[in-house]
């Protein structure tokens, strides 16, 4: 990978077919809290935290083809990463960055899926926890309205408990975040908690 490259990359296919950037861009920024705060369990170094923020930025640009309702826009948010001639990564990490794009909502990963078959087995734990970070982070802005601010992840005995910031009421996006754990719940091994910090 080349992170530099990677970045204007990623920028410019957003700047092209993302409509709501500031949405993308606060979860990627809560992407990478998550990210961050699973630290000790993925044990996922520099080249996952730039796939994870890509897929980030890009999960919702297959709606500039799926308008007006969106419908299967996961699919081909992962169908234009791949169709793009990436300069930065490999056709190995193309894989992976279509696949955690396309997994943030609806079905989880299983055999059958094209984008699970295509990665090479040793991506497949790899692609599980981008995804999953990637699925709480964009239910944690549900609405789209930026309100959550920051988060912090806890392990007490054995749960897992995430615990929300924000200024304002976010039941919406505590709601959506605790759905959009399921793919979190079955990787841990636990249920996922998501409640706003007092």
């Amino acid at each position: 990978m080349k992170p530099d490259l990677f970045g204007q990359e990623v920028e410019s296919l957003l700047a092209r077919h993302e409509s709501e950037p500031e949405h993308t861009r606060h979860v990627a920024f809560l992407a990478g809290w998550v990210f961050d705060g699973l630290q000790e369990r993925h044990r996922l170094g520099t080249d996952e935290a730039h796939l994870l923020r890509g897929a980030a930025l890009l999960h919702d640009i297959g709606w500039s083809r799926t308008q007006p309702d969106g419908r299967g826009h996961h699919k081909v948010s992962a169908a234009m990463i791949r169709e793009h001639s990436w300069r930065s990564i490999s056709d190995r990490e193309v894989t992976l960055l279509a696949a955690v794009a396309r997994y943030h909502r609806r079905a989880l990963p299983e055999s059958g899926h094209a984008e699970w078959e295509d990665l090479a087995p040793e991506d497949h734990t790899r692609m599980l926890w981008m995804a999953a970070c990637l699925r709480l982070a964009d239910g944690l802005d549900r609405r789209h309205l930026q309100l959550v601010s920051s988060l912090e992840m806890e392990f007490p005995d054995g749960n897992c408990w995430i615990r929300v910031r924000s200024a304002v009421e976010v039941e919406q996006e505590i709601e959506a975040g605790r759905k959009k754990s399921d793919l979190l719940s079955r990787i841990v091994g636990t249920a996922v908690e998501v409640i706003r910090m007092r």
